[in-house]
């Protein structure tokens, strides 16, 4: 389930990054390019500044709009959620309702002369942030007057300079939120061909896209095969030392094993989060330590073998932070909003800003 900042208020631009930061991701995620995204965001910032839990003008009326896109009346979002047994309040149901709007025009969207193309040529364009966020105004929004038009245009282009390649990372302790996410069905290549979940090279692939926002280069063949492909075609960075959102990689006939690294704890043991092809629990959580090899006792079959982690492609340094030292300290999530720069948030409420060395190494700033 996604973190979204919301209520009946106006968010700060912090709160408003974030939201902004988690719709690039949902939306890319489920197809959108990044272009159309920040046009749609750029609409979105004007109409409810990207809070989906915010009615027009502050007023709790049935009859005015609300939400992200300020669906007018409410009635129209509250009636569709309703029908599906989803809270109409939820950033990830107004997402779900724009998502659902796509597949057909006349949901919402009503091409014009001045931009003709469909929903779906939208979602997939490659056209500037300013255009795309013109054709939502006119397609999408419909106002009655267009006289914030160059406004949105500015918003838009704001998000996609800004917005970079970020992502959040919260450690997955449990399956909330997996069923039906696109990450581990619709666009997961093992679900499509047939190997879902329960499967740790189904669950591992659909963690990372989870974590990152991208497609995931791994191997899509069996777990005993990724830490191969991985050295063979220098994908990603690895070794033998566990960092966050890592892949774990077994050797074992059959298949093997891959998990996602999830949380170091200050005794140095870690906790994995896993899948398993075959089993009846199609998410787990394992702890282990160097000294058992990252096997978990009764865990894995005799003369399994640990081979490796396969990073994420950056690498994050601790060091020491604001509201108490972050030395061993578990991470509770991390914000990367471009680039350059990112804020790690500590289980212990200590909070450290990270900038990117010439080297792409992920060092403490200085205060």
């Amino acid at each position: 389930m996604s973190q979204w900042a919301t209520g009946n208020r106006y968010l700060t631009d912090e709160e408003m990054t974030n939201n902004a930061a988690t719709m690039l991701t949902a939306l890319t995620s489920a197809g959108w390019t990044k272009n159309a995204v920040c046009g749609a965001m750029g609409n979105m910032q004007s109409e409810s500044r990207i809070n989906p839990g915010v009615w027009q003008n502050l007023a709790v009326n049935w009859n005015l709009g609300y939400g992200f896109v300020q669906w007018t009346p409410a009635t129209k979002l509250k009636s569709w959620a309703d029908a599906r047994g989803l809270d109409y309040r939820s950033g990830d149901t107004q997402v779900q309702r724009i998502i659902w709007e796509t597949e057909e025009d006349g949901r919402q969207w009503l091409q014009t002369a001045e931009y003709p193309i469909s929903f779906k040529e939208f979602i997939a364009s490659t056209e500037s942030p300013e255009y795309l966020a013109s054709a939502f105004l006119h397609n999408y929004e419909r106002p009655a007057s267009f006289d914030t038009e160059s406004t949105r245009q500015q918003q838009a282009r704001h998000w996609f300079d800004t917005l970079g390649d970020g992502f959040t990372f919260t450690p997955r302790l449990d399956d909330t939120g997996m069923q039906g996410s696109p990450y581990y069905y619709s666009l997961n290549p093992f679900y499509q061909s047939g190997y879902g979940l329960p499967n740790c090279t189904c669950y591992a692939w659909g963690r990372r896209y989870e974590i990152t926002g991208e497609a995931p280069q791994t191997s899509l063949g069996n777990a005993n095969g990724w830490w191969d492909y991985n050295q063979a075609n220098d994908v990603y960075p690895s070794g033998q030392e566990p960092k966050i959102g890592a892949i774990a990689c077994y050797d074992y006939e059959p298949g093997g094993h891959v998990a996602i690294v999830e949380q170091i704890n200050e005794d140095g043991s870690v906790v994995m989060s896993n899948s398993g092809y075959g089993s009846q629990t199609y998410f787990y959580l394992t702890t282990s330590t160097a000294a058992q090899d990252y096997m978990q006792p009764g865990y894995f079959p005799e003369g399994a073998r640990f081979e490796g982690f396969i990073y994420l492609p950056f690498t994050i340094t601790p060091g020491g932070g604001s509201g108490g030292s972050t030395t061993g300290a578990q991470i509770h999530h991390i914000e990367m909003k471009n680039q350059a720069s990112m804020k790690v948030v500590f289980k212990n409420e200590s909070v450290q800003t990270f900038v990117r060395s010439n080297g792409g190494i992920w060092i403490p700033k200085s205060t």
